[in-house]
């Protein structure tokens, strides 16, 4: 199997999302790049607790959904393990897609996000 490279310039979205906790409120951002045709190549995540567990993990999780999908992995399986993984920092979503209500960790909303924006059935994505 061989990985599909990206081009050495890339269209793409940010995305910024507010998790209200019970620790108050965690930002996130979510940078979505594609290929030529639209497909969904690579993606980014930061948050604002950087240095932490959390921060380094999701970041990782980032980059393994990269790696995934440059190697054929269909979104949609990436996306169906992920969703809904349970674990802090996880709460009411305040900003961002407002439509996702609540998210039970970051790598939930994380996933959602792109299922929502960048499977087959998704609308175009638009940064709200």
């Amino acid at each position: 199997m061989n990985r599909e490279r990206l081009p050495q310039d890339r269209s793409g979205l940010t995305h910024r999302f507010v998790l209200c906790t019970t620790d108050g409120e965690v930002t996130g951002f979510i940078t979505a790049n594609t290929y030529p045709d639209g497909r969904l190549a690579e993606v980014f995540f930061r948050t604002d607790k950087k240095g932490s567990t959390v921060g380094g993990l999701i970041d990782v999780v980032a980059t393994m959904i990269s790696v995934a999908l440059q190697y054929g992995v269909p979104l949609e399986r990436i996306c169906d393990k992920l969703e809904y993984q349970r674990f802090e920092p996880c709460g009411q979503v305040v900003a961002g897609d407002l439509e996702l209500h609540q998210a039970s960790s970051f790598v939930d909303y994380f996933a959602r996000w792109l299922a929502k924006n960048f499977t087959p059935a998704a609308e175009p994505a638009n940064d709200t």
